[in-house]
């Protein structure tokens, strides 16, 4: 299955770049750049000019949705998990506060 998604602003390390399209296949960008008429996709979907950036990663996060990781469950990890990740984080490193070293 390829996937194009066209008519993006385009976040990279050289900065940003608009009129631009990146075609995924197999869950991995198989181009990204101008678009031109020989990328043969699935599927297609316009972006309709909006940014494009690659997933962000949060190096100190203590929770989000009303759970901590000092809550130390399951449910609470996987709430937190899918907050941020509702927010474009991608990775995320657990923070834990000063606690008992069984808490931590």
């Amino acid at each position: 299955m390829r996937t194009l998604i066209k008519n993006v602003k385009l976040l990279t390390p050289a900065g940003l770049q608009e009129g631009r399209c990146v075609l995924v296949e197999k869950d991995k960008i198989a181009y990204q750049g101008p678009e031109h008429p020989a990328l043969a996709y699935d599927i297609c979907l316009d972006g309709q000019g909006m940014y494009l950036s690659p997933g962000f990663i949060d190096l100190h996060v203590h929770g989000g949705n009303n759970c901590d990781f000092m809550d130390g469950t399951a449910e609470a990890f996987r709430t937190i998990a899918e907050y941020h990740s509702s927010h474009g984080i991608t990775s995320m490193l657990a923070t834990t506060l000063a606690g008992e070293e069984e808490e931590t």
